[in-house]
Formats: C-alpha cells, structure tokens, sequence
C-alpha cells in the first residue's frame, strides 16, 4: 500500500487517506498540520485538564458559535 508522509508532521499514513486529509485541510483554508491539530483537539475535548489547552478552548468557543451560544455539543466535521 503506498505510503505519505508530511513534511511538516512527519506522520505517515496511506496516501489515499493523505491526500483526502490534505484536500479537507485546503477547503478549510488550513495547513495539514493545523488540521490534524484540530483533529486531536476534538477527540481531546472532553479529557480531563483539556480546559487549560489553547487549541481545547479555541475548538469549544469555535462549537459555542456554531451553536448560537450553546454549550455541550460536540463539533461537526465540515
């Protein structure tokens, strides 16, 4: 199975799966890297002491707007 490897992350995954990861990335006018950022803040997001990670706060105060203001809703993939 051919292999990807990012530059910036140094992570390796399928290429397929690179490729699409990088095309989401682009549509959201992010790099990858800030992509899979976001990805692990979101699985993070309810972990114990996330509260105090800026990337944690900065996805919660991204899904309370998407919310019209409302809390405890988890973020929806775009």
């Amino acid at each position: 199975m051919p292999r990807n490897s990012d530059a910036r992350t140094g992570l390796k995954m399928d290429k397929t799966l690179y490729l699409l990861a990088q095309q989401k990335a682009i549509s959201r006018r992010q790099s990858f890297a800030a992509y899979v950022v976001d990805l692990i803040a979101l699985d993070l997001i309810d972990y114990p002491g996330g509260e105090h990670i800026p990337d944690i706060q900065r996805i919660r105060a991204l899904q309370k707007n998407a919310d019209g203001g409302g809390a405890g809703s988890k973020a929806r993939a775009s």
